[in-house]
């Protein structure tokens, strides 16, 4: 490429300077008119304005930076651009030239907290920071409807009468708004990753208007604009993860659980809760990073995520779930705030944000630990505790800085209780290994006819306090009893001391029937079963079973 060249440009197109008065046509008018730079890639974009070749129109794309270099700068032909292999050598050195004055914009992805030259900022509908930026930065996409509709004060005026008072609808708009809380303090603890809320019940309880009242803080709610925070579970997989790629600290809702459609509902929810995508291929083969989300998700339907999934411990530790609550009060007060949410949206969340950044966002880890203090205190013991008190304290945090920042009069002392409340409920449901051992030695007392002393007989044998069981038998019998994943339940056994184990500390135990070599478990009997199965009598099992059902929840709870 001859460096010595010089070009002169006009509307009507490029002319190359061959002397001080003769000059050549080399193309229709084309030129770089901004250079946009990812400040998370550091990627480069050029900003191509040009006139089509055959309507002389002008025209404006984004290119990648290598689509101008003369081995590829052809393929731009395609867009009408005048390219030829005549001129494509000279074209691809004049626009390597107007990179010397084309200006810069920094350009950014997704939403959420960032840090930009030191300096904190927030990606919603605009970019907030609590000083004026050094550099301008724009962002790239507008993925999802973040811009304010309508008055703020309706909105407000709309809290005011029909959620102040009602705690569970602040509560919702609390589940909104904790989103960038989430997204700040994400960084710092490691237990923190996206969290899903599902809240359950039928037709009339509110769950649509709660979850419609939880985004508007944010954004459009309104499920017929394409870009609206409330989403389907009908869509696919796929399409599910792809709506949350690079959103943090903006609330989502997927709505009515019945629609999904999709194979493993499992397995979709512990990739939505660790918040990271596929690593798709590029054109050229190699893989993208995979994109990241963080953020809180609301999700409703009539039914349980848990009833679901098969009573899979892993769910019931990620998903944190509020059923059979009634949102609302009366038809009119949900219509009322469905129809003032659809109409008056997005600004309660920049308006937190901007709050925010005039409290001290290093406010935000100080009252948190607070939070975590209380709720550890106040909870009972259980394996899962400090992973739930962590979320749970998101919540509690989200509602004191509304408070203290004068951003919603929203009540703590109610958020706290509910959670709390809620909190010990859900507990007996999270230990899947107790409920598991429970469910299995009511069975086989209830099966006890198959059972024997010292030697097998259909279901395995008992002797002394000790139950052997064979492994293929148990593992069905679980699956009988809706429990899918096994494995997790013998390792919870295990962790409990359940399992009499041999001493090279294997789980499962050999015993030998004559000639046949048996694998299984042998289960230790706890003491309150025991009775059960030394009785003959099949009296009054029924009462027998709840007092056992009873006692393994009262358990629980110490």
């Amino acid at each position: 490429m001859n460096s010595t060249l010089k070009f002169s440009i006009s509307q009507e197109g490029i002319d190359c300077l061959l002397g001080e008065t003769e000059k050549k046509r080399i193309s229709n008018y084309i030129n770089i008119k901004k250079i946009n730079i990812n400040r998370d890639t550091n990627i480069e974009t050029y900003e191509l304005e040009y006139r089509r070749r055959n309507t002389n129109t002008l025209t404006v794309i984004s290119i990648d930076s290598e689509q101008i270099q003369k081995d590829k700068i052809l393929k731009l032909s395609k867009y009408g651009v005048d390219i030829s292999d005549d001129n494509k050598t000279l074209v691809s050195q004049f626009l390597y030239s107007t990179l010397q004055t084309a200006p810069i914009t920094i350009t950014t992805d997704g939403y959420g907290w960032k840090r930009d030259n030191s300096q904190e900022i927030f990606i919603a509908d605009k970019i907030l920071s609590a000083t004026p930026m050094k550099d301008e930065v724009i962002k790239n996409t507008d993925k999802l409807d973040l811009k304010p509709n309508g008055e703020i004060k309706n909105w407000l005026n709309m809290y005011n009468e029909y959620v102040k008072g009602h705690k569970y609808l602040e509560l919702a708009v609390v589940f909104g708004l904790s989103a960038p809380i989430l997204n700040y303090l994400c960084p710092s603890y490691p237990d923190l990753s996206t969290v899903l809320l599902h809240i359950s019940g039928d037709s009339t309880s509110g769950k649509s208007t709660a979850s419609m009242l939880a985004v508007s803080t944010a954004g459009n709610p309104n499920q017929i604009s394409s870009n609206s925070l409330v989403r389907k579970w009908s869509g696919t997989e796929n399409s599910i993860i792809a709506t949350l790629e690079d959103v943090s600290g903006i609330p989502i809702v997927f709505d009515e659980l019945s629609a999904f459609r999709g194979d493993n509902l499992t397995q979709l929810a512990y990739t939505i809760t660790d918040g990271v995508g596929k690593a798709r291929a590029k054109v050229d083969g190699e893989l993208n990073k995979p994109k990241n989300w963080n953020t809180v998700i609301l999700s409703n339907g009539e039914t349980t995520i848990s009833s679901k999934s098969n009573n899979n411990t892993g769910i019931k530790a990620r998903v944190f779930e509020y059923p059979n609550i009634s949102w609302t009060k009366s038809a009119e007060q949900a219509e009322a705030i469905k129809e003032i949410c659809c109409n008056n949206f997005g600004h309660l969340l920049p308006l937190f944000i901007k709050n925010l950044f005039e409290y001290g966002t290093n406010k935000i880890t100080e009252i948190f630990e607070k939070e975590r203090m209380i709720l550890k205190n106040k909870l009972p013991n259980s394996r899962l505790k400090d992973r739930i008190v962590t979320k749970l304290s998101v919540f509690t945090t989200t509602a004191k800085l509304l408070k203290e920042t004068n951003t919603l009069d929203v009540s703590y002392s109610d958020i706290l209780h509910i959670l709390y409340e809620q909190e010990l409920s859900s507990m007996t449901n999270r230990e899947i290994g107790m409920i598991a051992y429970d469910k299995l030695l009511q069975y086989l007392v209830a099966n006890k006819a198959k059972l024997s002393y010292n030697t097998y007989k259909q279901l395995g044998f008992i002797k002394n306090d000790t139950i052997f069981i064979l492994k293929d038998q148990l593992n069905d019998i679980l699956k009988e009893l809706k429990f899918e994943d096994t494995s997790i339940v013998i390792k919870d056994w295990n962790k409990r001391d359940f399992l009499v184990k041999t001493e090279s500390d294997r789980q499962t135990t050999r015993k030998q029937e004559g000639n046949q070599s048996l694998i299984g478990y042998t289960l230790k009997i706890s003491e309150e079963y025991m009775p059960y199965f030394n009785d003959q009598s099949n009296t009054n099992f029924s009462n027998k079973i709840v007092s056992l059902q009873n006692e393994a929840i009262n358990n629980l709870k110490l």
